[in-house]
């Protein structure tokens, strides 16, 4: 009898820190208001991590993460993760059922971080789209600039010996 009651006052003593931990995984609504929170208080590195959880969660279905990962890794000038978010929104196609609200702008910015990666052909190809989709004037006139700048650097012999790496 003194034994059950002791097993019984020790289940109760622990039972509040048993309930502390999490026993699943945050579900994809939290991840996101941590990422836009994140994102808010200018924890961007966080808020990256938390919008590509989300996205792995939800599938390879939402173009608005998708375009806000991509931006993220532009913005911390992680190029080559950026050029491998923004290829993802520049592949989805406009259907009928589906218009991308990001083209052609994401095609710009694919294009220029194609360039930075040192992918001038390819960086090439997507600027001429851009020219050809794109309405700003302004804007056509900046991808001008950047396709002169691809063609030069594609003529232009590479630098041996030095190698640019992301320090971060």
């Amino acid at each position: 009898m003194k034994r059950s009651w002791m097993w019984i006052l020790l289940a109760l003593l622990c039972h509040p820190f048993l309930n502390a931990q999490p026993i699943t995984k945050s579900n994809a609504e939290k991840m996101l208001t941590a990422a836009k929170m994140a994102e808010e208080q200018n924890d961007y590195y966080n808020a990256l991590e938390q919008y590509e959880e989300y996205y792995k969660e939800k599938g390879d279905r939402d173009i608005k993460i998708a375009y806000k990962a991509a931006q993220l890794h532009l913005q911390l000038r992680d190029y080559a993760r950026a050029e491998r978010w923004y290829k993802r929104i520049v592949r989805r196609r406009n259907s009928k059922k589906f218009k991308n609200p990001y083209m052609p702008e994401a095609r710009y910015n694919f294009a220029r971080i194609l360039k930075m990666n040192a992918k001038y052909d390819e960086a090439i190809e997507q600027l001429q789209l851009y020219i050809s989709e794109a309405e700003d004037l302004n804007k056509i006139t900046l991808a001008k600039v950047e396709l002169t700048g691809a063609e030069m650097a594609r003529e232009m012999d590479p630098v041996v010996g030095i190698e640019i790496l992301n320090a971060g």
